[in-house]
């Protein structure tokens, strides 16, 4: 037996003396030794390789939910799985992203099995966490791959408070319009008299003109996006009684809450028909 592998076996001799491991934290301290394995699968394949000289019962998993590292935390992985995936029914995406917060008790534990028994080949709870948990999102929705970098969905865990919560990357769409007619404002205008919350001078509206550009061109994409609101930017700002002819009127829109379409679009922006026209 080699120097590594007899120092694989002293320290997965002191894990198991430490108190009930699940699989994923007994094989968590060797992640990076072996490929194609789990962590799971690491902490299997540890306690057979114990057992050699000890009674089988040690070959069972004998604390997926009284584990001293991780609490059950790797236990509840398939529920937290469901709740991603019916958060996530409402929206289109091709990417995600997960992420957890750590209850303090049981990062002070993650801190303590890394200070007791360093390896140089660990994974932190959280990473191993994220992972485990991504994949048993895309098994049951069979779509999403995922992405550090810009995810249309980012998945927050707190297992502390049981809450998961889903933040929708934002949907900007770029194009240009033709203003035709004067008296339209660009933006939204709020009543003068009320200041947008309503009153005799505007009819209730809260709005100082009864239309504007950012709402005219606003209102298919907030039904297309299945969003809530959405605002207009321009680029410049235009007087009231102009009119834009189709090289002005530059524009770009941001759906608010959008469920639908997370990938950023570009609308038409060559003269002609495709244009949006603005009466």
């Amino acid at each position: 037996m080699s120097g590594a592998e007899g120092e694989i076996l002293r320290i997965a001799r002191a894990l198991r003396a430490s108190g009930p491991l699940c699989d994923e934290c007994f094989g968590r301290p060797f992640a990076q030794r072996g490929r194609g394995w789990s962590n799971a699968d690491r902490g299997r394949a540890l306690r057979v390789l114990l057992s050699m000289s000890k009674s089988p019962s040690h070959l069972e998993d004998p604390a997926r939910s009284g584990c001293w590292v991780c609490g059950g935390l790797f236990a509840e992985v398939d529920r937290w799985a469901e709740r991603a995936a019916a958060s996530a029914a409402p929206f289109e995406y091709e990417t995600y992203l997960f992420g957890v917060t750590l209850p303090p008790r049981l990062a002070a534990a993650e801190s303590l099995l890394e200070e007791r028994f360093p390896t140089g080949t660990g994974e932190s709870m959280k990473h191993a966490f994220n992972r485990e948990l991504g994949k048993a999102f895309e098994r049951l929705t069979g779509r999403g791959t995922v992405s550090f970098s810009a995810p249309d969905l980012t998945f927050q865990v707190d297992p502390a408070a049981d809450a998961l919560s889903v933040r929708a990357a934002p949907l900007f769409v770029a194009g240009r319009y033709r203003k035709l007619a004067r008296g339209i404002p660009q933006t939204h205008w709020p009543c003068r008299a009320c200041r947008g919350r309503g009153c005799s001078a505007c009819g209730g509206t809260g709005k100082q003109y009864p239309e504007s550009v950012e709402e005219l061109i606003a209102g298919p994409f907030v039904v297309a996006a299945r969003a809530q609101s959405a605002r207009l930017h321009g680029a410049g700002r235009e007087d009231i009684d102009a009119r834009a002819p189709p090289h002005q009127g530059h524009l770009s829109l941001l759906p608010e809450r959008a469920q639908g379409g997370q990938k950023h679009e570009r609308v038409a922006q060559g003269r002609g028909p495709d244009d949006e026209q603005v009466h």
